[in-house]
């Protein structure tokens, strides 16, 4: 019964679906004629230059970025090369290249390389050639195939000082006629740097073309840190997309739609534009190696002769923490991204940085560690009456092994579990050899890795120990 229905249910609606359709619904022809009629009785409208309102008018009226004679140059650099802008703030140091306009240089003054107290302050940028540095930016053709522009630069140092922020202008004369002029505006307490971009068409043809600029970074941290995500992100359309490097080797990928922001992201630090106009973006994506391209592409435009545009972006050069990017705004804290774990992630953060103010680096519980040349530390061991040995050297090279014995070590762990019996007669005859001292056990750690199987399994002689004890009383006497 409920099936026949559901059949009489579904023929009743096919046939009032199909009756609408014919009492209710216009032909199609109908709909279109009224338009036509009404656009021809339309009064006469001002006339309009069609250079202006025609976006694909005859080749000689507008150049289109197709027509690449109007724009490509060869790919060599430019006769004379320009200088290296440096912008110090309190929280980094930039060079800007007079050679492209890209960024060279972007060191973060609180943040090293390393943990050594003597470590570079952290580098963000690594490539080499001036159509890789990250802000490179052409219009109408892409940043591989456009000339190189070598700009001049308003001042060549900036000293930007608390409470104040200064403008850097540099500007370009291109072939096709473009005059390029960048500004940035830096401020004394912001990883934010303002970037504007007028392009001035002073020939007389109406030219045609798109704005690019380009991201391009290699990965931030060492190998051991690369286990973590690093790589392109786009906020795209209010969702957060990243994009493995290996997959972009494979293939470049073009993502298209509203983008709020394209950055390149480490485990602690990231790069990242953020265009004005965000509607109606296109990004190219891809990979050589370890160096990963974004290219942000902006919709097309046309410059009248003897016209000019702007392109206006933010600009985010510094550490990946959630309370720094939400002061930067634009979402960038979405960067910051753990997956499922969001939720149980993020206040675990926010705890961490809390206590991270009391025992982080120079905070108030913080403690410096102490470097020790081996020298100094064996005669610290010395003179409280001890001696000293190399742990377990089988796990570390042979010729760091030589400088410890130089350094003046005592002895030499001979016994251990991972050695095997061939490195226990070659570290015995190194003992000999040097007049060290023999010891050995079975680095019992309490329950990590084999330790209940390896206790009383590896062990030295009681002759050994003594050999100890005699040279402890020669060096006390």
């Amino acid at each position: 019964m409920d099936n026949y229905r559901a059949i009489l249910a579904i023929v009743l609606a096919f046939f009032i679906l199909l009756g609408y359709q014919y009492l209710f619904v216009a032909p199609e022809q109908e709909q279109r004629q009224p338009v036509v009629e009404t656009t021809a009785e339309q009064a006469p409208q001002p006339r309009i230059s069609p250079q202006v309102v025609q976006p694909t008018p005859a080749p000689a009226e507008i150049v289109q970025a197709e027509q690449t004679a109007q724009f490509e140059e060869p790919v060599n650099l430019p006769a004379q090369k320009g200088r290296d802008i440096v912008v110090e703030t309190s929280k980094y140091i930039a060079v800007i290249s007079e050679t492209g306009g890209g960024m060279k240089s972007f060191k973060l003054k609180n943040y090293r390389e390393t943990s050594a107290p003597d470590a570079e302050l952290k580098e963000l940028i690594s490539t080499e050639s001036y159509r890789d540095f990250p802000l490179y930016f052409t219009w109408g053709v892409e940043p591989r195939r456009a000339q190189l522009p070598l700009f001049v630069a308003d001042k060549e140092t900036l000293q930007i000082a608390a409470g104040e922020s200064q403008t850097l202008t540099m500007t370009a004369q291109l072939a096709s006629g473009l005059q390029i002029t960048r500004r940035m505006v830096f401020a004394p307490d912001s990883y934010l740097i303002n970037l504007s971009v007028s392009i001035d068409n002073f020939s007389e043809t109406p030219l045609q073309g798109s704005p690019f600029i380009s991201l391009t970074n290699r990965p931030f941290g060492s190998i051991s840190q690369r286990y973590l995500f690093s790589g392109p992100a786009v906020l795209l359309d209010g969702k957060l997309q990243e994009v493995k490097p290996k997959e972009l080797e494979e293939a470049a990928q073009t993502l298209q739609g509203n983008i709020t922001w394209v950055a390149f992201e480490g485990t602690y630090f990231m790069t990242g534009v953020i265009p004005e106009n965000q509607s109606n973006q296109t990004l190219k994506l891809s990979a050589e190696g370890d160096i990963v391209n974004s290219l942000l592409l902006g919709p097309e435009d046309i410059i009248a002769a003897a016209g000019a545009l702007q392109y206006n972006y933010q600009v985010y050069f510094g550490p990946k923490r959630i309370t720094t990017l939400k002061e930067a705004g634009h979402d960038l804290e979405r960067v910051v991204n753990f997956g499922w774990f969001d939720v149980l992630a993020k206040p675990a953060l926010y705890i961490l940085n809390y206590f991270y103010k009391y025992i982080g680096n120079h905070a108030p519980a913080y403690e410096r560690k102490v470097h020790l040349s081996p020298q100094s530390a064996f005669k610290i061991i010395s003179d409280a009456g001890g001696l000293s040995f190399i742990a377990h050297p089988g796990n570390m090279p042979e010729i760091l092994v030589k400088e410890l014995i130089d350094a003046g070590v005592d002895g030499i762990e001979v016994i251990h579990p991972s050695h095997t019996p061939e490195q226990v007669r070659f570290y015995r005859g190194i003992v000999n050899e040097y007049f060290l001292l023999e010891s050995g056990g079975s680095d019992f750690h309490g329950g990590k890795r084999e330790d209940d199987e390896n206790l009383g399994k590896y062990y030295t002689s009681s002759k050994v120990v003594d050999t100890m004890r005699t040279r402890l009383v020669g060096s006390i006497d």
